[in-house]
């Protein structure tokens, strides 16, 4: 059911809008600064001698341009060297056109206005250089793609058109919608056949083996799924969408479409046909490659192998290793969390399902009907939690060299680190114990972490770590170690686990920043932090750009302390409106360290502006928080009518017969109740949110996919956000190319997927299951991470989980007591190796 929802009146919680700007605000960083040269006896200003500027790219910029084009980037080289970006902001660095009407400069873009010629002039420090730019008229579709039709409502693409402009999407997507028409051949996804809706088929080709044109991820016009009485094998169809090249496949494509219309005469509905394991692989690997069955086929399996969502199903309960998957049936993209339950090692399951053919692989087309006639047993990886000591006495049972084929979970004190960190190879040895008085100790052999990890390893320091147990053996001396392992967690002296780059609930200070040593920013100059750090301060002074509409921000511990300055912060009008000196902030932004100190500074990706946020400001003042009249099944006790700031407000949360509090939240976050009271400091007007749900509904899984997130098409996202089964989940720099959840480390930011508010119980484990399509993970590469604690984790923390070769099943599973109380996780890509790595889904089961 949906769950009702409190909501309360919203000044709104101080944050930052993230915004494309064309131009950014002026760049607070130092950069290298002209100055007085003596000539003779004589002192005169002039530019320096080495002042220098370039166009790079001219070829690139020459190249033939028309009208509807995409906007093209002046590349510049310039010396001495400072942030482009502020330059143009500043007017040290100027970009101009001699002829606007055809040509537009937009910060260091230009734009294609209309046909005609323009000179485009770059000027820096006295120096300059340009570029005669020419703009032809817009192209006709014939002329842009050498088509026979225009692609049009009127007289849409047939089959080789849409090749053909789908190869030439090899290199640029189309950005328009165009007009495609043809037969269906056959159906990659069936009506019916995806909890989504989406229908996607092959159009047939005007010659005998020719390459056809997918229809990706067909809807109707309003949204809604095409059903079977609505599309069949043999029909002619119109529909439209944008025009892309699926590499991996060497398939021209919509990214998306709509159905426009449908002609021709219906087939009779698809029937069942029954059939033995046998038949129904037969029946598969006889069709063409890409083609799937319009009638569905009923029948039994055993399952044998698995790999992230993706099963395998033989005629036997067990098959030999060397047995391709060519001769097994896949049941590919088991999305739904009571199929997977199903699908269990050596489970036996009946499936009604299409039939299709993948290069040479019989697999689903759309999701399959599973119904289980014997249960199997457990797939993956689990961690048995014990002590050092317990760890300690089961390593000396291993005979000599051996390593256990179970994996533990231990959390010691480390007595010693052995062999410093190795910044090349990223791993660090220490020892650990039971605890800072026992002598015996376990040694944790090359744990792979990253710098910053590596610097809070220290004696005396608290550590939990995942691994296999070995007993290394050499000239007769026994060394009882955690090997192939996992740092879960560093805690400080209270207990509590250590954020790396602060949370809202736990900010850094400025202190924290200026004495960094380099963990969380590299220190050379230009360097920006992998994630935004969220620091706590006292705002020293507040200064608005009207022509950018962005603060600079000067931040301290203290009035009178050591500060920080934070460039590029956007701030919601009724905030800038009232911002001012002396109030305290949290911010969250990134780190620059820049000729020789930190500053807080905007980035860049892409045509993207990064700018900072001020999650939250205490002000001297009143608030207030105002409760709707008409909440069903919750009422709401104890609040007053205004509160000054910075005092508390208490109130008590009931519900109705037959219903169970699941969350409250105020200001955005999750707030626990002492003895059924909930407290919360007042910071300014704000939000309370009452999640309830039906009385003996239990939800404890949340299966993150492509899917589940929305995840767009054929790129990568700064930041989606979704609420899967009641976690809010945020996905940073994530890709979606067709196999999965893409993680890598992109446009200098690693992929990361995690909460942003507590799960309402403890996590009692994290699933990972990797997509088979691009391979396991590589030898020696640790691609992903894996972060948890009860403090929020925005951010990828370098800790290895698994080496390729140990990887096998393509399945990492992390558990955790209820006694541990993780409410908090994050998935994430090391920064150190850009490999990619390709995830079906991650399932987040709490108690």
């Amino acid at each position: 059911m949906k769950k009702p929802v409190l909501a309360l009146s919203a000044l709104a919680l101080l944050a930052l809008a993230s915004c494309n700007l064309i131009n950014p605000t002026t760049s607070s960083s130092p950069a290298q600064s002209s100055s007085p040269t003596e000539t003779s006896q004589t002192s005169v200003t002039s530019e320096p001698e080495s002042a220098s500027v370039a166009i790079t790219n001219k070829e690139a910029l020459g190249a033939d341009w028309h009208v509807g084009d995409p906007d093209r980037t002046v590349e510049i080289e310039m010396t001495p060297r400072v942030n482009k970006a502020a330059a143009i902001a500043d007017g040290t660095l100027k970009i101009e056109s001699s002829n606007t009407e055809a040509v537009l400069v937009l910060g260091s873009n230009v734009h294609a206005v209309a046909a005609g010629e323009a000179t485009i002039t770059v000027t820096y420090l006295g120096k300059t250089d340009e570029i005669k730019l020419t703009v032809s008229a817009k192209q006709t579709n014939k002329d842009k793609y050498g088509t026979v039709h225009e692609g049009t409502l009127e007289d849409p693409f047939d089959n080789e058109d849409a090749v053909k402009v789908g190869l030439w999407a090899k290199d640029n997507g189309t950005t328009e919608e165009l007009y495609v028409t043809g037969e269906v051949e056959s159906f990659y996804h069936a009506p019916g056949s995806r909890d989504d809706g989406a229908v996607s088929f092959y159009l047939k080709a005007g010659t005998e083996g020719g390459t056809r044109f997918e229809v990706y991820k067909c809807f109707k016009e309003d949204g809604s799924a095409i059903t079977e009485q609505e599309i069949w094998k043999g029909a002619t169809i119109v529909a439209h969408g944008a025009i892309t090249y699926y590499a991996a496949g060497n398939q021209p494509e919509f990214t998306a479409s709509v159905l426009d219309r449908v002609t021709g005469e219906k087939p009779a509905d698809p029937i069942d046909i029954n059939a033995t394991f046998a038949e129904a692989l037969a029946a598969g690997k006889a069709l063409s490659d890409g083609d799937s069955t319009y009638d569905y086929y009923v029948f039994s399996g055993y399952v044998v192998r698995k790999s992230g969502t993706n099963y395998f199903l033989a005629g036997t309960k067990t098959v030999e290793e060397t047995v391709p998957e060519t001769d097994l049936i896949e049941l590919y993209s088991v999305s739904k969390e009571e199929d997977q339950n199903k699908l269990l090692e050596g489970a036996k399951v009946s499936v009604r399902m299409h039939l299709k053919n993948y290069h040479g692989q019989v697999e689903n087309s759309g999701a399959p009907t599973i119904t289980l006639e014997e249960e199997g047993q457990p797939w993956g990886i689990v961690y048995v939690e014990k002590t050092v000591n317990e760890a300690l006495e089961l390593a000396k049972k291993l005979g000599d060299n051996e390593t256990s084929k179970v994996y533990y979970q231990i959390k010691g004190v480390i007595k010693a680190v052995t062999t410093a960190y190795n910044p090349q190879y990223g791993n660090i040895s220490f020892t650990i114990a039971q605890d800072g008085q026992a002598e015996e100790t376990l040694t944790v052999f090359r744990l792979k972490v990253s710098a910053g990890k590596a610097a809070a390893l220290v004696e005396g320091a608290t550590v939990e770590i995942g691994g296999q147990l070995q007993n290394y053996v050499k000239n007769e001396n026994h060394t009882y170690e955690v090997v192939n392992g996992v740092l879960m967690a560093i805690y400080n002296d209270a207990g509590a686990k250590v954020p790396t780059y602060g949370s809202l609930e736990a900010p850094l200070s400025v202190a924290d920043l200026l004495g960094d040593d380099g963990t969380i920013c590299e220190q050379a100059n230009g360097k920006f932090s992998a994630e935004q750090v969220t620091v706590k301060g006292v705002l020293v002074s507040a200064v608005f750009s009207e022509k950018y509409g962005t603060w600079t921000l000067v931040l301290a511990d203290k009035i009178g302390g050591d500060s920080i300055k934070c460039t590029g912060v956007k701030l919601a009008p009724e905030v800038a409106a009232t911002v001012a000196g002396n109030d305290t902030v949290v911010v969250k932004h990134f780190l620059e360290f820049y000729g020789g100190g930190y500053s807080l500074y905007y980035t860049k990706t892409g045509d993207t502006y990064n700018y900072g946020d001020i999650l939250s400001r205490d002000k001297v003042g009143k608030s207030k928080f105002t409760i709707h009249a008409d909440i069903e099944h919750v009422t709401i006790e104890g609040l007053e009518e205004e509160y000054v700031n910075d005092t508390k407000a208490t109130f008590t949360v009931g519900v109705s017969e037959g219903y169970e509090l699941v969350e409250v939240k105020v200001y955005g976050l999750i707030i626990q109740p002492t003895e059924g009271v909930y407290e919360v400091t007042v910071a300014g007007d704000g939000e309370i949110e009452v999640n309830i749900k039906e009385a003996g509904v239990i939800e404890t899984k949340a299966t993150i996919t492509v899917d589940s997130l929305s995840q767009p098409a054929s790129a990568y996202t700064d930041h989606v956000e979704a609420t899967i089964n009641g976690l809010a989940i945020a996905s940073d720099n994530v890709g979606n190319y067709g196999d999965g959840l893409q993680y890598r480390v992109k446009n200098g930011k690693a992929s990361n997927i995690y909460n942003t508010a507590a799960t309402a119980t403890p996590i009692k484990s994290i699933t990972i299951r990797q997509s088979t399509s691009k391979g396991f993970v590589a030898d020696d590469k640790e691609l992903l991470t894996v972060s948890v604690g009860t403090e929020a984790i925005a951010t990828p923390v370098d800790d290895d989980v698994k080496k390729g070769s140990e990887a096998e099943s393509g399945v990492w599973t992390f558990e955790f007591t209820e006694e541990q109380a993780v409410t908090f996780f994050s998935v994430g890509h090391h920064t150190s190796n850009s490999g990619a790595i390709y995830i079906a889904a991650i399932e987040v089961e709490v108690f």
